[in-house]
């Protein structure tokens, strides 16, 4: 019995030190291949100028703000978008973590959406595994909680991709697909530095009937602020503002500050709840963007004309709070 622990403890080493060898090969950010393109990009630019604004969150980060347009419109800024689709608030916890042994920024602005649980379809892949590690293992399970209690295989398949994570077997996995990290990074994604507009996809985006997009954009979000307005926080909402909190204080250790921006009615609680956070404008700024007209939504994000709308309102509405907020005012 000793000699068989014995073997099991120098296997249990061995599988140890490769894991770490595999660690050294594989960037820490390995499951999701848009934010190490995107990484390449933000290092290459940040040579040619340095960067000290940067956004962070999903693809409505990374297809509706334009560096270009956002830095005109801003004072003294140089910005770059480092968004990528799916990405939520504890994977941007994650990102920034590891950002900063690289890396430093003054700003980092980031879009607050609800927190949800991880669809099924995306339950077992590396995207929504990587980033769970022993310190968010308390946000992986109140996110998914209600997830990881079924029965069925949802159950099974969050517990088992949290657990491979630990283990490295997901990174031992992607060896096979490392080529994907040199993959060619898309032209207009490079010229405008990590933007990526729904006109630049392949194929045209697919256009929604008034209620699938009512039930895409979570419709009562819309028209039912007044009552939403003094409902109690949920679970959801406290557990982001805790994350939130603690992504804050990561930021700030690094000697930035973190900025959450608002979109109107699209989360129960108030922006005073986070600190340094802010309005992207009102209702009637965000229903005429994301209106039924399709004039700069024709799908699941908005045009290039929507996009640049978007930026520039966000940049004034960015300088606006900056100069609020100012020790001088």
């Amino acid at each position: 019995m000793g000699i068989f622990i014995k073997r099991l403890g120098i296997l249990f080493l061995l599988y140890i030190g490769f894991t770490q060898l595999i660690n050294l090969l594989i960037p820490d950010h390995y499951g999701n291949f848009q934010y190490i393109q995107k990484l390449k990009l933000y290092d290459q630019a940040d040579k040619q100028k340095s960067i000290n604004t940067i956004f962070l969150g999903a693809s409505n980060v990374h297809r509706h703000i334009n560096p270009l347009m956002f830095d005109t419109y801003s004072e003294n800024i140089n910005s770059f978008n480092l968004g990528t689709d799916g990405t939520n608030l504890l994977e941007v916890y994650y990102l920034l973590e590891h950002f900063y042994k690289k890396h430093s920024v003054e700003n980092v602005i980031i879009t607050v959406h609800p927190i949800r649980s991880i669809s099924k379809k995306n339950k077992h892949t590396y995207k929504s595994a990587y980033y769970n590690d022993f310190k968010r293992a308390r946000y992986y399970w109140e996110c998914n909680k209600g997830d990881i209690l079924e029965v069925d295989k949802k159950g099974y398949h969050l517990l088992s991709a949290f657990f491979e994570n630990l283990l490295g077997v997901h990174k031992l996995r992607n060896l096979l697909k490392m080529n994907q990290i040199n993959s060619t990074i898309p032209e207009f994604m490079v010229e405008h530095k990590g933007f990526q507009s729904c006109n630049n996809l392949a194929g045209k985006p697919r256009r929604w009937s008034g209620m699938e997009r009512g039930k895409k954009m979570g419709g009562a979000h819309l028209r039912a602020s007044e009552k939403k307005k003094y409902d109690p926080l949920t679970k959801s909402d406290s557990l982001y503002i805790e994350i939130a909190e603690e992504v804050a204080e990561l930021v700030k250790e690094n000697n930035g500050t973190a900025y959450f921006v608002f979109q109107p009615n699209a989360v129960n609680f108030f922006r005073y709840d986070i600190p340094n956070s802010f309005y992207m404008g009102d209702d009637n700024t965000f229903e005429a963007f994301f209106s039924s007209s399709y004039r700069f939504y024709p799908g699941g994000h908005l045009n290039d004309t929507g996009a640049d709308l978007y930026s520039v309102t966000l940049a004034r509405e960015f300088q606006e709070y900056l100069n609020e907020s100012s020790p001088s005012n």
